[in-house]
């Protein structure tokens, strides 16, 4: 995924940030730390700025947890919460978690703090009482990054006010910015209180979730990848041809959006007709059917992080923002309407990829017209579309003679065209007008557009 354009564009922005001397804290849904794609990202990071890993928290055990003041979190209600909101708010601590064991009695408690470790990564660490400080002064740190893998550690609460409490610190130093030492920390939404984020002073901190980074061109170059891989033969038919040629990369791009896995499934095993996609989309949905409920929630808008009400399908890769709209994977939709989202993607698509190809064969129509009928008949034609009442100063240079306005002058007789050029005509027309209502292209409709394509004077694109 790192080498797709979205997520190197997010992760130069991030790099960016970091030369320019911010702390940066990086929110990933758990399905990218599930399958180490967190690592490559930070990995990439690595490779274009000076890091240094934060040591890993040793742990021993002890038979009693300390005792220390426990924050309550309220609550607005009393049943179970979803896991989003387990252990993501509370007290800004900054001791040591301690976790229990499956032994009874048993607790695994951090031998040093977040700060006490960050402290050895000096050559000759202080002996002051201040780790966190002694890191922010050390010359030797000057211009270097201090990554934190957040999932690793054990205490979410430490996590954040470390990240607050050295944001603070690093600005309170006087050194310029480009020569301070940075943070970078890459966690879960669960690994680090939203809290903390809130109160991150964004002069000196960005927190980049990892929402919106794909695109439509990143979904797009999967589909043309997984083609390549799939070796499928080429099409028969001029229907398959047209959907091959024009429709098939847009077709599987929107049905898709953000979900790349989606998208392979697609590509390695649609048959290319339009009769056989809801059903195979349902068939991929019920296989991989989550049982993450989503609420029907506004789905327009550019929010910049996860709406809460998607944040579990998010951290799943069911969810996310793309082409300017949240979009929400088959697999966590509403059975009942995956169908009915699949027609709208599916418009989307077809009238992507159909209408260049249209305006093509129009143009194409139009100057055989011209050729044929002369100045004046083209005139004629116009005349009969409403142009020669606008007002001189309203009027365009060349007029274009639309699909519409040739069809109803070959019908009435008023425009003489090949039985080929007749067919073209009304189908383009046709296509056009369906489109424009919102209706999805059935095979037939697209068997017949691919035969007057066949046998059209331009020949396409």
């Amino acid at each position: 995924m790192v080498s797709l354009p979205g997520a190197q564009h997010r992760i130069a922005a991030i790099v960016a940030d970091l030369k320019a001397g911010r702390n940066c804290v990086v929110v990933l849904p758990d399905v990218l730390v599930d399958s180490e794609v967190a690592d490559d990202i930070v990995y990439e990071i690595a490779a274009r700025v000076d890091t240094l890993r934060v040591p890993l928290p040793d742990v021993d055990e002890t038979d009693e947890p300390p005792r220390r003041p426990r924050a309550t979190v309220p609550s607005r209600s009393t049943g179970p919460r979803p896991s989003w909101a387990v252990n993501r708010f509370g007290a800004l601590g900054s001791g040591s978690v301690v976790t229990a064991t499956a032994t009874t009695g048993q607790y695994r408690r951090a031998t040093a703090t977040l700060a006490e470790r960050m402290a050895t990564l000096l050559k000759n660490p202080p002996a002051g009482s201040d780790p966190l400080a002694d890191v922010v002064a050390a010359e030797e740190l000057r211009g270097k990054v201090l990554t934190v893998r957040a999932w690793e550690e054990r205490d979410p609460e430490a996590v954040g006010a470390l990240a607050v409490r050295f944001a603070a610190m690093t600005k309170d130093s006087r050194v310029p910015p480009e020569e301070r030492v940075r943070l970078l920390i890459i966690t879960r939404d669960r690994n680090i209180p939203e809290a903390a984020l809130e109160r991150l002073d964004p002069v000196t901190s960005g927190v980049r979730w990892w929402w919106g980074v794909l695109g439509r061109l990143d979904t797009t170059v999967v589909v043309a990848t997984a083609e390549a891989a799939a070796g499928r033969g080429e099409p028969v038919g001029l229907r398959s041809t047209l959907v091959a040629d024009y429709l098939f990369r847009d077709l599987v791009t929107e049905v898709a959006g953000p979900d790349l896995a989606l998208a392979t499934y697609l590509t390695y095993f649609w048959d290319r007709t339009m009769s056989a996609l809801p059903g195979l989309v349902a068939e991929y949905a019920s296989s991989d059917r989550s049982d993450i409920p989503v609420p029907a929630t506004p789905r327009h808008g550019r929010p910049t992080r996860p709406p809460v009400a998607l944040r579990d399908a998010w951290n799943q890769g069911l969810a996310d923002l793309w082409d300017g709209e949240i979009r929400v994977s088959p697999p966590a939709e509403d059975p009942s309407a995956v169908i009915e989202r699949l027609d709208q993607h599916l418009w989307r698509g077809q009238n992507r990829a159909l209408t260049p190809v249209i305006d093509q064969l129009r143009a194409a129509m139009e100057d055989r017209v011209r050729s044929t009928v002369g100045a004046a008949g083209v005139d004629a034609l116009l005349a009969g579309d409403g142009e020669s009442d606008r007002p001189a100063a309203y009027r365009v240079t060349r007029p274009v003679l639309e699909v519409g306005r040739m069809a109803a002058a070959v019908k009435a007789g008023e425009l003489r065209v090949t039985e080929g050029e007749r067919k073209l005509i009304y189908c383009l027309r046709d296509v056009r007008n369906s489109l424009a209502h919102l209706v999805v292209l059935d095979d037939s409709t697209l068997s017949r557009l691919a035969q007057a394509i066949a046998n059209s004077p331009g020949r396409g694109r």
